[in-house]
């Protein structure tokens, strides 16, 4: 194809994906979300002067997207202000990266047809897939596109002539950031290992190995420092993973269930298809799911000579597999099983897998399948376009747009426009270091050394995070979170006190009742916090019109401290309050 033709189909596809995004950025409030918050926060906080060392800003132990993408979002806090419509803007660039990596893959595999249908797909996906690709969360969507970002390098490499040590290096590095930025990239490594092994281009040895692999530790960098300073926890998030102890017999069993309800109920129930009854939704996403398995299935039949040949080169003595077409089209097929059998014989699970929710977050474990399918049905398209197979495979494809355009419909909510919101700041810093504090609230001596380091409305946002810590770890002993908190100076104890009432809901460690128990029997001086506290944690579970926030609109803050702390422990608790409400899609 010519140059020329390619940057204009490319600018098209760009433009494309720009018009069919920007109306939900205005127009749904199923795209937002708070854990956002984050990746905004990050930016500002380190515009304005970091007050910690820059991996300290890393929310969670396993969330170096999160940081590497707040880090990313400051050129678009220069350019258009700190407001959600730049945040949005890092979204739309992962997602128009998405759509043209996809695109540009399937086009090279199978020629036009393929990468126009591929396009077409992304254009119109299902909902799950408009929702999490403009969520700056710099994990999910990023592993994605990051994911057939390196499809594209690795089977351009697998079908060079020559392989040269500078390649497999910057591959290796690529693979390791890929891993730090989210830990699902694992997966992707594993597959394009597999397939290098398959292919073993002739030149590639023993040195090219080696330089992949010095080439992802040095790409693992940000990990080992982060890990290093901070004992090891992220290796937690790997544990978490296969740390059940449950016995070969149970971890088959369980796996193989787990396997079949995947692909039988949780990748329909995951399309987050809205605005009609239940009974109406499933009958739309498992139309969807079936359409998507028939392009799947329609590309293993084409590719079942090379899917064979691959194989049998699995075995010892084998010949190499040829690095064609065909081989390329394996490379999102591969995936897909790969991953569907990781996550089925892992101890993930999902958020929430209930029908007819809009958290993003509730299938967020399984979202990579998604876009892989997608791509699968655009090679699909492409495959069959020369044959009889072409009529069959264009039907399902405008099935699936248009169940895709009624996903697009069913996002929308025009009586409730977001152009406020574009316009608004986009960062809190409340928000991460509350987050730090969560994530240190175990650590006595560390709470204590980033606290001398913290003033202001930093440290008591800092000390609040450590109380959630509490009341999360402590529900069953509330005077163990109580005392944790008397390690405060006076001014902060409200801070930390507010806290462990969040913690207590949020968590729900005990059945509600008891709860609501403990909080009666607390002291007087406790109690008014706790009753903040909890109002605001069962907002963030889910439960508004829980008792507490009855009484917490009640409550006076004011009254409860001196008057120099007044104003500023009004504003804190309002704050949170108001941020526990701005939960649309959270249910």
């Amino acid at each position: 194809m010519n140059r020329r033709i390619g940057l204009l189909l490319a600018l098209l596809l760009v433009l494309a994906v720009l018009a069919d995004r920007l109306p939900l950025l205005y127009y749904s409030e199923y795209v937002y979300d708070e854990e956002e918050y984050k990746t905004g926060s990050i930016a500002a906080l380190i515009m304005a002067g970091p007050e910690l060392p820059l991996l300290e800003y890393q929310p969670g132990d396993y969330e170096g997207g999160t940081l590497l993408f707040g880090l990313l979002t400051i050129p678009y806090f220069l350019l258009f202000g700190k407001t959600y419509l730049a945040l949005k803007g890092v979204a739309l660039t992962t997602t128009v990266l998405m759509a043209l990596f996809a695109s540009w893959f399937a086009w090279r595999r199978t020629g036009w047809p393929g990468g126009l249908a591929t396009g077409a797909l992304f254009l119109l996906p299902p909902a799950a897939v408009l929702q999490i690709g403009l969520l700056p969360w710099g994990n999910y969507a990023e592993n994605a596109m990051l994911s057939l970002a390196a499809f594209l390098l690795v089977f351009r490499q697998l079908a060079a002539p020559r392989q040269t040590i500078r390649d497999y290096l910057l591959h290796g590095v690529f693979f390791g950031l890929g891993v730090w930025i989210h830990y699902g990239f694992a997966v992707t490594v594993l597959w394009l290992l597999v397939l290098w092994w398959l292919a073993r281009p002739a030149g590639a040895g023993f040195r090219h190995g080696m330089a992949v692999l010095a080439g992802a530790l040095v790409g693992l960098l940000p990990w080992f420092l982060y890990n290093l300073t901070h004992d090891w926890r992220g290796l937690g998030r790997l544990t978490d993973a296969v740390g059940k102890s449950t016995g070969l017999g149970r971890r088959l069993a369980s796996g193989f269930g787990r396997l079949w309800h995947l692909w039988t109920n949780d990748l329909a129930s995951g399309l987050h298809f809205h605005g009609f009854s239940v009974p109406a939704i499933q009958f739309l996403s498992y139309g969807y799911l079936i359409l998507a398995l028939f392009l799947f299935g329609m590309s293993i039949a084409f590719y079942r000579r090379k899917l064979a040949e691959m194989g049998r080169a699995l075995l010892p003595g084998s010949r190499r597999v040829e690095a064609d077409a065909a081989f390329g089209a394996m490379f999102p097929i591969g995936f897909v099983l790969l991953y569907s059998v990781v996550f089925s014989f892992s101890d993930y699970g999902l958020l929430a897998p209930e029908w007819g929710l809009l958290d993003p977050e509730s299938h967020a474990h399984i979202f990579i399948l998604y876009p892989m399918l997608l791509l699968a049905g655009g090679l699909a398209v492409g495959a069959a376009w020369p044959g009889r197979w072409r009529y069959p495979a264009l039907a399902a494809l405008v099935g699936l747009l248009g169940l895709g355009a009624v996903a697009y419909a069913g996002l929308l909510t025009p009586v409730r426009p977001q152009a406020e919101r574009l316009k608004s700041n986009a960062y809190d810093r409340d928000v991460i270091y509350m987050e730090i504090g969560i994530k240190w609230g175990a650590e006595h001596e560390r709470i204590q050394q980033i606290e001398r380091r913290l003033s202001g409305p930093a440290l008591q946002s800092f000390v609040f995070g450590a109380g959630i810590k509490y009341g999360l770890d402590h529900a069953r002993q509330l005077n163990i979170a109580v005392d944790k908190c008397a390690a405060q100076p006076d001014p902060l104890l409200p801070y930390c006190w507010f806290g462990i009432g969040v913690g207590l809901y949020e968590g729900r460690q005990l059945p509600v009742e008891e709860l609501d128990a403990l909080v009666r029997r607390a002291p007087s001086g406790l109690q008014p916090w706790l009753i903040l506290g909890g109002c605001t944690g069962n907002i963030w579970a889910g439960h508004p019109d829980h008792p507490l926030c009855a009484e917490a609109s009640r409550i006076d803050v004011g009254a409860l401290v001196p008057p120099d702390s007044a104003a500023a422990l009004r504003q804190f608790v309002a704050g949170h309050l108001a941020m526990a409400e701005v939960r649309p899609a959270k249910q």
